[in-house]
């Protein structure tokens, strides 16, 4: 009983950011994890979906940040925010939203 409610608190779910490239302007899907005990989203990664965007080299001094659509989403609140967003959304990033999971 009592490793069933601590692995319970340690469970963590994936959610979604979405962050618009300051000179593509090309959205892209990042993965960071909710935590159920502490009720909070942790960062999320700092490479995109499509490993194409690092938001840690994307940071500099003097020059405009990546600006945040939407943060700490579940998959199907990303699915519909991405979907109204249409082709701002990179393509492969987008894709992963749908894809179905490997057993």
């Amino acid at each position: 009983m009592r490793h069933s409610m601590l692995r319970k608190m340690l469970e963590s779910e994936d959610r979604y950011f979405l962050y618009r490239h300051p000179e593509t302007n090309e959205c892209h899907i990042f993965i960071g994890k909710y935590s159920q005990w502490l009720r909070t989203c942790e960062s999320p990664s700092p490479k995109s979906v499509c490993e194409r965007v690092n938001l840690d080299l994307l940071i500099e001094p003097g020059e405009p940040e990546p600006e945040e659509i939407f943060a700490c989403e579940e998959e199907q609140a990303a699915r519909d925010k991405c979907a109204t967003l249409g082709r701002e959304v990179c393509g492969t990033c987008v894709s992963t939203l749908y894809a179905t999971e490997k057993e």
